[in-house]
């Protein structure tokens, strides 16, 4: 795929069904390590394992996310790469946090703080607008991330 097929599929993702959304994960996932579209505006292959990874979260399919997150886990990020960091550091504890693993909190605030510091307004609004979703999907309910959202959000007033 090219940087502007990602940008399509990235921008598109969420119309299709969850296997059309399979079969093209499959195609990135086979290019990532072989080829790295590397260009000024970052990985564009691992950029989108994570909006598939976001996409898989919210369409409640927690065993294709932790695929994704193991997938993403074994890829190796060049030190320059602070979008796919915070980006991976973000949706993976997401995962974590919903498979009830508690490593997943300290992580988000973390990648919340990495946002805030880069004075990145949007990603935090569409990160706070996602983990509200989230929550009400998955019925979950932690004070911990309750209070996250509540300050970043008065944080952004």
């Amino acid at each position: 795929m090219d940087p502007y097929e990602h940008t399509l599929f990235n921008s598109v993702i969420f119309i299709f069904e969850p296997s059309a959304v399979n079969a093209m994960e499959k195609r990135i996932i086979r290019n990532l390590d072989s080829y790295e579209l590397m260009h000024i505006y970052g990985n564009e292959s691992f950029r989108s394992l994570c909006v598939i990874l976001a996409f898989d979260i919210s369409h409640q399919d927690l065993m294709a996310a932790i695929k994704v997150v193991s997938k993403l886990a074994n890829f190796s990020l060049h030190a320059d790469m602070l979008f796919e960091k915070t980006l991976y550091k973000l949706f993976s504890r997401i995962v974590f946090l919903l498979s009830g693993q508690s490593i997943g909190l300290q992580n988000i605030k973390e990648a919340i703080q990495i946002m805030q510091l880069t004075d990145s307004k949007d990603y935090l609004k569409a990160t706070f607008a996602f983990i509200k979703d989230v929550c009400q999907i998955y019925d979950f309910h932690d004070e911990g991330l309750a209070q996250l959202l509540k300050e970043g959000y008065q944080k952004l007033d």
